[in-house]
């Protein structure tokens, strides 16, 4: 009997910067949002661009928040938590209710 691996856990979150050797986050985020397994992970853009058209571009590419570099643990901190907050707000407002 061969054991068959069990499929990864996706990550709750991904945070990455939008500027990256080999693909740019621009362009890693419209793959994620393109893939069924990755679509609804909230993704957190970090840049040092800090612009109004890096920040439009980030979100229409998939990302849900954009948080300028340099920025503070606590900065970042925060970005998380209140990004997990909402999607799991939002993951139980669409789960169907259940009966007792």
């Amino acid at each position: 009997m061969v054991a068959k691996p069990s499929p990864s856990p996706s990550p709750d979150l991904i945070v990455m910067d939008l500027e990256m050797p080999g693909i740019n986050g621009w362009d890693a985020a419209r793959l994620l949002r393109g893939d069924e397994r990755t679509r609804s992970i909230p993704i957190i853009a970090l840049s040092g661009f800090y612009d109004t058209p890096a920040v439009m571009r980030a979100i229409s590419a998939g990302c849900g928040r954009f948080v300028p570099k340099p920025c503070s643990s606590a900065e970042l901190e925060s970005a998380i938590r209140s990004t997990l907050t909402k999607d799991r707000e939002k993951t139980s407002l669409l789960s169907p209710l259940h009966e007792p």
